[in-house]
């Protein structure tokens, strides 16, 4: 037991180095930091007691929505933190210590309280394996999906079985240093696999550039475009096909009779979208704007469907984050 808990709390120290080192300051690193130690507190916390018991606890309870902070930033394409969510997550901090509190002060605990902070902490891990999953197919930077995979094993495993085994007491102490020596060992292993160039990709995506998702009314003058390949998926695109309601980076594939890696590469490296949801959208909604002008007579919903969106109110949130207006409004100043 005890070489258990020097082994993995040696795993986690040494890959907050490693993290401290490579990447750069910001959100994205302090959660990873937040993560690895509070994994030593799922490991080291139930041998200690008094001040340094609240200090791993206090890390403990940082940990789930650390995880879903770095979900946010490092797989949504737009990162939700201020959010319904984002609430949640902070609240679980807060339950958690007052539950804290009230044990280590004899106070009556409190069933009800309990039942909140476990509802909170699983409701903002299911969400943060959401966020991993939604869009994993569109996503189109492969250091990104890469990482995906990586974190749905290891950091959403582990911190849901670590969850389980703190808040109900059914796992031997055993299998928390177990769970984070294999989550630190997976997540090494993905971390160490990316070179210099991928992982700078990746950090560069999630802080937002180098290759940010271009305006509604941005030309893409880069100068891959005058490379064939990237012309003939252009013209297929803008063919009509992305009026389509099932428009997939496969079914782009076919139609273009390019392999699915190719096209992710051509739409990520040489047009400078992240996520193929992202282009359909710019075409949808620049199509969408022209027709609001055009034809002011034709109601918005009409557009919204034949432009490609299954609803008017998708159509509105995806037009509004282009145009920073409602299509309504949008037509009314023009």
């Amino acid at each position: 037991m005890e070489f258990l808990i020097g082994a993995s709390t040696g795993l986690a120290l040494g890959l907050s180095l490693y993290v401290y080192s490579v990447f750069p300051e910001g959100i994205i690193r302090a959660s990873l930091i937040i993560i690895l130690f509070g994994s030593v507190g799922f490991s080291v916390g139930p041998l200690l007691s008094g001040i340094y018991g609240w200090g791993m606890f206090t890390l403990q309870s940082l940990t789930i929505p650390a995880f879903w902070v770095l979900c946010q930033y490092l797989f949504a394409v737009r990162p939700m933190v201020f959010s319904f969510w984002g609430v949640a997550a902070f609240l679980t901090i807060l339950l958690a210590q007052l539950d804290f509190s009230m044990q280590s002060y004899s106070y009556a605990n409190s069933d009800v309280l309990k039942i909140f902070i476990y509802l909170g902490e699983y409701s903002v891990i299911l969400h943060s394996f959401y966020v991993v999953l939604r869009n994993w197919e569109s996503d189109l930077i492969e250091p990104s999906r890469k990482l995906r995979k990586t974190v749905f094993v290891s950091f959403a495993i582990g911190i849901c079985i670590g969850a389980v085994g703190l808040n109900t007491g059914i796992m031997a102490e055993a299998y928390r240093p177990i769970v984070v020596i294999v989550g630190v060992l997976l997540v090494s292993k993905a971390l160490y696999g990316f070179g210099h160039d991928e992982l700078d990709h990746l950090v560069g995506q999630a802080a937002g550039s180098p290759i940010a998702n271009k305006g509604p009314d941005e030309e893409d003058q880069s100068e891959t475009e005058s490379d064939s390949e990237t012309k003939l998926l252009v013209s297929v695109m803008e063919s009509e096909f992305y009026r389509e309601l099932d428009a997939t980076i496969g079914s782009l594939a076919r139609r273009s009779g390019f392999p699915e890696y190719k096209v992710r590469r051509i739409i990520s490296q040489d047009l400078g979208y992240r996520n193929f949801n992202s282009y359909l959208n710019r075409l949808r909604t620049k199509n969408a704007a022209d027709r609001l002008i055009r034809e002011p007579e034709t109601p918005i919903k009409v557009i919204a469907y034949d432009v490609g969106y299954r609803s008017v109110t998708s159509f509105n949130r995806a037009f509004k984050e282009a145009y920073g207006v409602s299509p309504s409004t949008y037509r009314a100043v023009s």
